[in-house]
């Protein structure tokens, strides 16, 4: 479950960020190859579920390719707010990614884009199982840190760290390959791409934070603004994205 200075944090991180909710769906699957495996998977579901949704970046991609019925969860005003100006024929939940209102065996697909990393992963993994049909599939993505990982974030501890308010940071793709098997999932494709950080969005940041009405907002999700980000990404030292499709085993 999320506590109220995580969720206070999110909120905070909306109100600066939400604007940045992009259209491009290679800023939140960066490996292409799990980005059309994923896609052959959705054409052929009839429920699906993006669990931790933030501005809808994913689930506006997928409801390009499906015509399945589309649910968001996520606990933050902020979020749903955009969520329902990006993808408007959703279902929108406001609750705990951890604790859903969804019904058991109730989903063809899940998708959770680096939410894991956030909450306790035992209980979110827990929820995808109960919420998942049987050989129902499961797209996840979360933080790759190697030894030699470095970023101006700092934890409690003094050591760097993607964002601040993580929880964990994997540090192998095998770990947590092995966390999936525990909870009962089959294991599809599995990528590693490299995080990147577009260079350009601090001066945009500045230009567009000083408008805060629905024109300005939607100008960063345009596609020459999304080139320039694309552009100017540039390789986080140490740090990996770990991108998988996992399939859920039958009792």
């Amino acid at each position: 479950m999320c506590t109220s200075s995580e969720k206070e944090h999110f909120e905070v991180q909306y109100k600066k960020n939400a604007f940045f909710s992009p259209k491009e769906v290679q800023f939140v699957i960066y490996d292409k190859k799990i980005w059309s495996f994923a896609k052959e998977l959705l054409r052929d579901s009839k429920t699906v579920a993006d669990i931790g949704a933030g501005g809808g970046t994913l689930l506006y991609n997928i409801s390009k390719i499906t015509t399945a019925k589309l649910i968001a969860v996520d606990f933050s005003d902020i979020a749903v707010t955009y969520l329902k100006r990006m993808v408007p024929e959703a279902t929108i939940l406001k609750e705990d990614v951890t604790e859903t209102s969804l019904g058991n065996e109730s989903l063809d697909f899940v998708a959770s884009t680096m939410t894991i990393e956030h909450v306790d992963d035992d209980k979110l993994l827990k929820e995808v199982r109960r919420i998942l049909k049987d050989k129902g599939y499961f797209l996840i993505t979360t933080v790759l840190k190697t030894r030699n990982a470095w970023y101006f974030y700092k934890d409690k501890n003094g050591k760097s760290v993607l964002e601040p308010s993580h929880l964990q940071e994997y540090g192998s793709l095998s770990s947590f390959l092995k966390l999936l098997n525990k909870y009962g999932f089959i294991i599809l494709k599995a990528e590693t791409p490299r995080l990147k950080f577009p260079l350009i969005d601090p001066l945009l940041k500045r230009v567009f934070g000083l408008f805060r009405n629905d024109f300005w907002n939607a100008i960063p999700a345009t596609k020459p603004v999304e080139f320039l980000r694309k552009i100017s990404m540039f390789p986080i030292p140490g740090y990996y994205a770990i991108e998988v499709i996992a399939q859920k085993k039958t009792k």
